[in-house]
């Protein structure tokens, strides 16, 4: 398999698709490259919004992937203890996946579903808020026809049950002290090995081009990666690692393009 970067788009919502467009103009200045964009169906209980859903069928147009992100990208279970304060407060409370029953996950898998569906969109993946999946969400993940989920070191095809180990690359925004530190640790040469992984995902958040710093290393990181490494989409890497899923007959109807956007 080829050495693969992939380029992450994670919490795209109405609320933050301004922002979210400064990062996709950022990347293009690199290089013309596909984005996954993890599309979260209603940001913090936010409405559905139509003008939204048309940009987005405009981007597949020009060879991006959507990718479901949670559902409302926030925990709203009750807190248990005072560790189980410590993690949410890690996870700024949007760790929606974490700690729901497998019902409850399934519940809102399908509702994300249901919204790709009704725009027409292709269905590959889903990716928890924060990469955090419990026992239910998991559980839940085996009942749907998801191709793939990520944890925060592998990408998982979930149809065989297999994992492929991948390096996550990650600017934090939130301050100047976290922003200071992500680039330092960023910046680390040969940091974990991720030269050698099979996969190195550039993982972007809406507000990653409005830092000039923040903005540059990443691009740089960009730059780098694709002078040895293959640009794809997630639905792409799985389907190059696992041959199989690349067949139409593979892939449930629900989860394939209309007609008309493959032809």
């Amino acid at each position: 398999m080829i050495p693969s970067f992939v380029v992450l788009l994670r919490g795209v919502a109405p609320s933050n698709w301004s922002a979210s467009q400064r990062v996709l103009a950022a990347v293009r200045e690199v290089a013309a490259v596909p984005v996954t964009l993890l599309v979260v169906p209603r940001l913090h209980g936010e409405p559905y919004n139509l003008r939204f859903d048309n940009a987005l069928t405009r981007r597949l147009a020009l060879g991006d992937e959507l990718a479901l992100h949670g559902y409302m990208h926030e925990e709203d279970s009750p807190t248990l203890g005072p560790l189980d304060r410590l993690r949410r407060r890690l996870h700024r409370g949007e760790a929606e996946f974490q700690r729901l029953r497998c019902d409850d996950a399934l519940q809102r898998l399908h509702a994300g579903m249901r919204w790709f569906a009704a725009n027409g969109w292709p269905l590959g993946g889903f990716v928890a808020p924060h990469w955090a999946l419990g026992p239910g969400a998991w559980a839940a993940l085996q009942l749907t026809p998801f191709l793939y989920t990520l944890t925060r070191d592998g990408l998982h095809a979930l149809a065989r049950d297999e994992a492929m180990p991948s390096h996550s690359i990650v600017h934090h925004t939130a301050g100047p002290a976290r922003r200071a530190l992500s680039l330092a640790w960023n910046a680390w040469p040969g940091r974990l090995g991720q030269d050698a992984a099979p996969l190195v995902r550039l993982e972007l958040t809406p507000d990653a081009a409005d830092h000039g710093a923040v903005r540059r290393a990443w691009q740089h990181c960009l730059h780098r990666h694709l002078s040895c490494r293959q640009a794809q989409t997630l639905t792409r890497v799985v389907q190059s690692w696992q041959p199989a899923l690349a067949r139409p007959d593979a892939v449930p109807a629900a989860f394939r393009a209309p007609s008309s956007a493959r032809a």
